[in-house]
């Protein structure tokens, strides 16, 4: 089996989970990962579960929209805050790997 190439020198993993409200379960295998969700319909928290090569200074970004005012609450894996959305809203934050978790490199920001 081949190696995977990872960021920097490889692309971005990108993750659309299917999952719409609940536990959302992604697995981290790359030094850079964007989480884009489905359209929350339901409060949804994020768990994560961290490959052993994840190096400390990985970085996340979270893109989440909702349907109404639904949460999104860092679970397994994450350190941080829950933010609630805005109806039919994207909102993005982005996020860095301390060696033991990932914790928010500022606020979750509205972008359309």
């Amino acid at each position: 089996m081949a190696e995977k190439i990872v960021w920097p020198e490889g692309e971005a993993d990108k993750i659309s989970p299917a999952a719409v409200s609940g536990a959302i379960a992604v697995t981290i295998e790359n030094q850079f990962t964007i989480i884009e969700t489905t359209t929350l319909t339901g409060n949804a928290t994020l768990n994560l579960t961290i490959d052993a090569q994840i190096r400390k200074g990985a970085l996340l970004k979270v893109l989440s929209k909702t349907n109404a005012t639904e949460s999104l609450t860092p679970g397994t894996g994450m350190t941080g805050p829950a933010y609630a959305g805005v109806a039919g809203k994207t909102k993005s934050q982005s996020w860095y790997y301390d060696g033991s978790t990932f914790k928010p490199d500022g606020v979750a920001f509205q972008i359309d």
